[in-house]
C-alpha cells in the first residue's frame, strides 16, 4: 500500500511489482497482481491508473497487506464491517450453518429465516414492524424491492429522492442516486469526458433538496430557515411543495436516509425527520427509510429513525445486518402494507433470497450486538470520537465543520473557515473525470494509508469516518493522531 505524494499534490500510485516481504513468496505475489490486472474489470480505477492495493488478511479493526503491515480501518470497509472483520461468533455461526444446510429455494421454511425475521421485527424494529422480506446481495437490491412494493401498493409512478443521495446502482435505486460522480457513470481518467447511462434517466423521479445545514442550498442559517417558513425547515417546505406540484396522488413514496452515508455522514437538523414524517402522512405518501448504512447500531440505536420518535412505512437494510460477513439485505414492512399483502403472491423471487448461511450470520450479528451491549458502547465511544475530531477542527485551518452521530462522523474541508469556501469549488456536485490528484480527500486518503489508517472519502471536501462499532477509545486515539498529522498537508491548501 505504498504511495508517494509528489509536488503540487500529484498522486503517484504504487504501480510496480515491488515486493516488501511477508508470508507470501515473491513469485506468488507477482502472479496474483498480474492475474488481477489482466482478468479483472476494476471499476473504480481505470487500467491506466490502477494502484496496487493488496489486502492479505483481516482481523478485528485492522486489515493487513502482503508484508504483514496492519492498517487501522476507520471506514468499516465501506460502512459495512460493523462488528469488525472476521468476528469469531459470526464466523462460527456461518460454519455451523454450512455443516447443516446450504442454498434452499425461498418456498421452503428454515429455522434461520424464521429466527432472523423474528429478531429483526421484535428486537430491532418493533412495534410498527410486521414482517421482513430478505433479499440477496446488498442495499441496492433491498431498495429495489421496496420501490417495487411502494409502486404496486399505491399504484403511483413517482418516487422522491434528494440531492446528494446514494441509494444503490440497480434500475430504481440507481435512479435515486443523486451524486454526480456516482450516478452510474463512466468517467474518463484522461479527459473530462463523462458517459452517463440513459436507461436510468427514464425513471419517474422527483428530486428534493438535502438537509445540509453547513451548506444550505437556500442560503439560510439554521434555525432562521424555519422561522421564515412558519416553523417548517426550508428544505422540508420545498420537499412538500415538490410533491404537491407533481400531485400527491402520483407520488408513491419518498426515499431517504436519516443520516446521509456515502453523501458525507451528514446529520439533519433535529426537526427534519419528524417534519418529513408529518408531511408524508398528511400527503398520503409512503416513507421508505434507507438504513443500509445507519442500521444495526451505527448511530447508537438499532435504526437511526429511532432517535426521532417516528415510524416509517418501510425500512431497507443490508451491510450491518451481517457485519458484512455475508451478503444479505432486506425490507422491514409495516403492518398496514403487510396486511394488504396477505392475499397477494409476490412473483419476483431471487435465487439467493433467504440464503440460510447468510441468515445465520444475521442472527449471530444481532445476538452479538445485544450480548456485548454494542449500542451503549457506540454512544459512548461515538461521543469520544466526536470530541477528538472537534479538537482537530480547532487545530487545523482546513477543518471547517465536524458532523456526526454514534460512530458515523465527517470532517468538512475548506479553504477558509470564515467564508466556508470549499477547496474543490463544485463540492457535492463534483463529477471527478480526468485528473483527480488535486482533490483534498484523495490526498488525505493516500497520506493516511501510508501512515497506517484507512479512511473513506466519496466527496471531494468531506472525509467520512465510520470505524467498526467495536473500536476502543485507545484505537480512536491512534486513528485521530494519524489524521492530525496528515491534515497538515491539507492545511497547505488553505488561505
Amino acid at each position: 500500500m505504498k504511495f508517494m505524494l509528489e509536488t503540487e499534490h500529484k498522486l503517484k500510485y504504487r504501480k510496480d511489482f515491488s515486493y516488501r516481504g511477508g508470508t507470501m513468496e515473491r513469485g506468488e505475489f507477482r502472479k496474483i497482481i498480474e492475474w488481477d490486472k489482466k482478468y479483472v474489470h476494476h471499476g473504480l480505477f481505470a487500467d491506466i491508473e490502477l494502484p496496487i492495493l493488496y489486502a492479505d488478511r483481516t482481523e478485528g479493526v485492522y486489515f493487513y497487506d502482503e508484508a504483514g503491515r496492519k492498517v487501522l480501518d476507520f471506514g468499516s470497509n465501506v460502512w459495512c464491517n460493523t462488528l469488525g472483520h472476521r468476528h469469531p461468533k459470526i464466523v462460527q455461526a456461518i460454519k455451523e450453518a454450512y455443516d447443516k444446510i446450504d442454498c434452499m429455494h425461498l418456498g421452503f421454511m428454515t429455522e434461520y429465516r424464521a429466527k432472523a425475521a423474528k429478531l429483526i421485527v421484535e428486537e430491532c424494529a418493533s412495534p410498527w414492524a410486521s414482517e421482513v422480506k430478505f433479499t440477496a446481495g446488498g442495499g441496492s437490491e433491498a431498495n429495489e424491492y421496496a420501490l417495487w412494493l411502494a409502486s404496486v401498493y399505491t399504484g403511483r409512478p413517482y418516487i422522491v429522492t434528494r440531492d446528494n443521495a446514494f441509494h444503490g446502482r440497480t434500475c430504481g435505486s440507481g435512479a435515486l442516486t443523486r451524486m454526480s460522480h456516482l450516478t452510474l457513470t463512466l468517467l474518463s481518467a484522461k479527459t473530462s469526458d463523462v458517459r452517463r447511462c440513459p436507461y436510468y434517466e427514464g425513471q419517474k423521479v422527483l428530486i428534493a433538496p438535502p438537509p445540509y445545514c453547513y451548506r444550505c442550498p437556500f442560503g439560510w442559517t439554521y434555525p432562521d430557515c424555519k422561522r421564515a417558513n412558519g416553523g417548517l425547515l426550508a428544505c422540508i417546505r420545498r420537499t412538500r411543495d415538490i410533491i404537491r406540484c407533481a400531485g400527491a396522488d402520483t407520488v408513491a413514496a419518498i426515499v431517504t436516509e436519516v443520516v446521509f452515508g456515502v453523501g458525507g455522514n451528514i446529520v439533519p437538523p433535529p426537526e427534519y425527520i419528524p417534519q418529513l414524517r408529518d408531511i408524508t402522512k398528511k400527503l398520503g405518501v409512503l416513507w421508505i427509510d434507507d438504513e443500509v448504512i445507519c442500521g444495526f447500531g451505527r448511530t447508537g440505536k438499532w435504526f437511526a429513525y429511532q432517535h426521532y420518535n417516528v415510524e416509517p412505512d418501510m425500512v431497507t437494510f443490508a451491510k450491518g445486518v451481517t457485519s458484512a460477513h455475508y451478503p444479505l439485505g432486506g425490507v422491514i414492512i409495516g403492518s398496514e402494507i403487510a396486511k394488504w399483502l396477505e392475499e397477494w403472491r409476490a412473483m419476483n423471487p431471487g435465487t439467493y433470497d433467504d440464503f440460510p448461511p447468510a441468515l445465520a450470520a444475521a442472527i449471530a450479528t444481532i445476538e452479538t450486538i445485544k450480548e456485548e451491549n454494542i449500542l451503549d458502547h457506540v454512544s459512548k465511544v461515538g461521543r469520544y470520537l466526536g470530541d477528538r475530531l472537534k479538537e482537530l477542527q480547532d487545530r487545523h485551518k482546513c477543518v471547517g465543520h465536524v458532523d456526526g452521530i454514534g460512530l458515523m462522523w465527517s470532517l468538512h474541508l475548506v479553504k477558509n473557515k470564515e467564508t466556508k469556501e470549499p477547496i474543490v469549488e463544485e463540492d457535492i456536485y463534483f463529477v471527478g473525470a480526468g485528473d483527480v490528484s488535486f482533490v483534498p480527500t484523495n490526498i488525505l486518503t493516500v497520506k493516511c494509508l501510508e501512515a497506517g489508517l484507512y479512511i473513506a472519502a466519496f466527496q471531494p471536501n468531506i472525509v467520512s469516518l465510520q470505524p467498526p462499532l467495536t473500536i476502543t477509545e485507545e484505537e480512536v486515539d491512534k486513528g485521530v493522531s494519524i489524521l492530525d498529522e496528515q491534515l497538515k498537508e491539507i492545511d497547505k491548501l488553505c488561505d
